[in-house]
């Protein structure tokens, strides 16, 4: 399923390169605001790729990246750090306005998020301590989302962006414990684990024609 999702990827980028739609890159910089209580907000950046198939409708390929600190509960994920990675394709529908001067916009799509989670150094050292070693994966995850925005246009290829997006998606995760000799090992599941945020940014669109 996702080698097919990605060839029809590759095929759409194919299909509107050798057409005459006008091809936009994206590059920009914002705030995560993780709905989950236990993740911290964190600085995030990102780029894109869009492609005009209208006056008011584009499709845009994007990717962004953050890392949130993680609190730690009893069920859900230990202390550690969360790094997310959401790679998306969206449909956009803009409305240009004063001449193209001001687009405002909206969006709505689906991603495929890859997650690294990273245990804190000093609970794994705690737990080594009394002879165990502990690891915790959460799984990557199918997600959607819709968001807002704004474009300014400073000049005929350039335009200032203004972005706001929320992400909704559910993970499982998994943890392990295993005794220093590797004879015992014990584990468990985590499921439904809320990944959800609202990523607001702001960041530049280059028109390449």
């Amino acid at each position: 399923m996702k080698r097919a999702a990605l060839s029809a990827v590759l095929l759409l980028i194919i299909a509107l390169g050798s057409s005459q739609a006008a091809i936009h890159i994206h590059i920009f910089g914002g705030y995560a605001l993780p709905t989950e209580k236990d993740y911290a907000q964190a600085f995030a950046y990102g780029a894109g790729l869009s492609f005009d198939l209208h006056k008011y409708f584009a499709v845009e390929l994007s990717g962004i990246r953050y890392e949130s600190s993680v609190a730690g509960s009893a069920d859900g994920l230990s202390k550690g750090t969360l790094a997310v990675l959401p790679l998306e394709i969206s449909l956009k529908g803009q409305l240009p306005l004063s001449g193209g001067r001001f687009t405002p916009y909206f969006t709505i799509g689906a991603g495929y998020s890859i997650y690294q989670f990273t245990i804190d150094p000093q609970i794994a050292a705690d737990w080594e301590k009394v002879g165990f070693g502990i690891t915790e994966k959460l799984d990557n995850a199918i997600g959607f989302h819709f968001g807002a925005g704004l474009e300014i246009a400073l000049n005929r290829s350039l335009a200032l962006v203004f972005d706001a997006k929320y992400r909704f998606a559910e993970s499982n995760a998994a943890w392990t414990m295993t005794d220093q000799t590797g004879e015992v090992e014990i584990s468990g599941d985590l499921e439904k684990l809320d990944q959800g945020s609202i990523v607001l940014g702001i960041g530049l669109k280059f028109s390449l024609r």
